[in-house]
Formats: C-alpha cells, structure tokens, sequence
C-alpha cells in the first residue's frame, strides 16, 4: 500500500512539474519580428529611431504635435511592430512601442507613465494597442482620463464595464480585419456601450490579426485574404485620417 501511494504521488508530482513546465514555455515564447521589421528598426532618412530597454521610439525628423504611446499584443515582441512604427513616422506621428515584462502588457499597465522622463510627451497624444495591448491601453486610459486626447484599438476593444470609456470627452479609432479569428466583429460590436458615441469603426476587408504587426501568422488566426503590404496600408491611412 505505501509503494503503491509513493508511486501515486510520484505521478502526481511528474504531471504537475508537466504541466508547469508547459505553462513556463508558453509563457516565454514569443512572436518575434520578421525581416522587413528588423530593416525598419534602422529608421531611415526622415526617422530617426530609439531603442531603449523600456520602449523604441521612432520619431520624425520634423517638428510634430502628436503621436501615439502603443501597447503590443500579447506574446508579441515590440520590434514586430516597427514596419507601422517607422510608417508612422515618416507620416509625421511619432510613434512609441512599449516593453512589457515577458510581452505581457497585463503585467506593467502603467509602463505610459514611466517614459514621460525621457519621451516629454503630453495630453495632445493618444495611446492605443494591439489585441491585450489595447485593452490594457484602455485600462490605463480609464484610471488616467487627462493623459491621453483618445485611444487606438488595433484588432482590440475595452475589457468590459471596469474600462468603461464612453463617458470620457477623448477620440477614438477602431480597427480590425474582416477575417480576423481572434478578434471578431461580435466581440467588438459587443463592447460599442463602452466606448465613446463619436468612435471610429474602420474594418479592413481581407484583414486577419496577425497582419497589424509584422511577425509571421499568429495561431489560431485566420490566413488573410490580403498581402500584409495592403492590409499595413490600409492600418496606415486610417490612422493618419483619424489624428488629421
């Protein structure tokens, strides 16, 4: 009987240490950037780009009023989002990628904050995200209303009524892709009551998730219909048109 529960609990113990280990992977793999993405990281003529360990900044050569503090989506490294950032900029909108603990935007929602030192941006800004990213935006957002003039969801939407940002005199933008699996039309059209009544709702048709950053396809998406050149294109215009 003691041989047979030693062995119980050896068990036991091996599909906990399994699981744990599984858990531990999941949480340190990442989507990394591709290769046009780690070209865009070098800036270009009219950007000049800042790579930091809490941010990288790619900021126009020419004097701007306004840009954008972005949060990345979960699992996803910040240099996968640097082809819309060097964009961006060279459109004229300064453009910040934050650095998350472990790529998990949930684990730092105030990280805006800790970059005003070296980034002296203001109120005239807006912040936004990709997938947990702009959630965790809107977050902050809600538990700071004068930061930010409005908020840009790349492929994402309020948690819920604790995020709740209708009442709130901001801007909003947002965007998704038609065939995105991850994030659906039901669930934003789910979370419209928590956003402002002037918000912005841009769909962009043949778009997927994967698409707003540049880091391959991302499990459990869909494939897009379109190239990511077209549907970055497209991510680009909205976002220019929107802070005009």
């Amino acid at each position: 009987m003691k041989i047979t529960k030693k062995r119980v609990g050896l068990f036991i113990a091996l599909i906990l240490l399994v699981i744990l280990a599984y858990g531990t992977f999941w949480f340190l793999s990442s989507y990394g950037p591709d290769a046009e993405a780690e070209l865009s990281l070098k800036g270009s003529s009219s950007v000049e780009v800042m790579n930091t360990k809490d941010y990288i900044y790619f900021s126009p050569k020419i004097e701007t009023s306004k840009g954008i503090i972005f949060y990345p989506g979960a699992k996803v490294e910040p240099e996968a989002y640097s082809v819309l950032g060097l964009t961006l900029a060279e459109n004229g909108i300064p453009f910040v990628v934050v650095k998350m603990p472990i790529n998990f935007a949930i684990f730092d929602i105030k990280k805006a904050e800790k970059i005003k030192d070296d980034i002296p941006y203001d109120n005239t800004w807006y912040i936004g995200g990709h997938s947990l990213g702009g959630s965790m935006a809107a977050k902050y957002l809600y538990d700071h209303p004068e930061s930010f003039s409005g908020i840009i969801f790349f492929a994402s939407y309020p948690a819920g009524a604790s995020n709740d940002l209708s009442n709130l005199p901001i801007k909003a933008l947002s965007i998704r892709g038609s065939v995105d699996a991850l994030v659906t039309r039901e669930k934003v059209e789910d979370k419209v009551p928590y956003l402002p009544s002037n918000t912005e709702y841009v769909t962009i048709e043949g778009g997927n998730h994967s698409q707003f950053g540049s880091y391959g396809h991302q499990k459990g998406d869909n494939e897009a219909l379109i190239s990511k050149e077209e549907q970055m294109k497209q991510i680009i215009d909205a976002v220019t048109k929107f802070m005009e």
